[in-house]
This record gives structure tokens, C-alpha cells and sequence, in this order.
């Protein structure tokens, strides 16, 4: 499958963009709420499932505005993911 940006744009559409996950290549990490109810734990699990090299972290009972409101939590668990090698 082309997953090249130009290739996403031509094909459009959420299907085919989730359809590349499997390919990126990048460490990434998910930060994701057990109680978010516009952000379902589900999707997060759904796409550390689909990323080969993703990990999720969950942060329990906080809402949608987590990153904002929890940053002393967030921060360090962000920095540490940027800084690994």
C-alpha cells in the first residue's frame, strides 16, 4: 500500500489512513483516560494494536482535557518518551 503523504491524500478517507498505522516506524506514545467520554480507552487500545511500535500509557479518571489539567502527571512520562533512544 502507498503511504506516502501523497499517497494518502489521493486515496482520502479514514479507512485507508488507518489501513498505513502498520507501517510507521517511530516509537509512539499514547496517552490516553479511562474516562474520557468523547476519546474511548477503546480507541487508544485500537491503535496501540495497530502501531507497531506504540505504547499506551492510561491515565485513570481523568476527562477529555486530561493534558491540560493533569500536566504535572503527563509531562514526565512525555519527556522520558522523547528523550529515550
Amino acid at each position: 500500500m502507498n503511504c506516502s503523504a501523497y499517497g494518502a491524500r489521493k486515496r482520502r478517507g479514514s479507512q485507508a489512513t488507518l489501513a498505513c498505522l502498520s507501517e510507521v516506524k517511530a516509537p509512539v506514545l499514547l496517552i490516553w483516560s479511562d474516562a474520557d467520554p468523547i476519546g474511548p480507552l477503546a480507541v487508544g487500545r485500537y491503535l496501540v494494536a495497530m502501531l507497531p511500535r506504540a505504547e499506551l500509557a492510561v491515565v485513570p479518571g481523568a476527562d477529555h482535557m486530561f493534558a491540560r489539567d493533569r500536566a504535572e502527571e503527563i509531562a514526565p512520562r512525555s519527556q522520558r518518551h522523547l528523550l529515550a533512544p
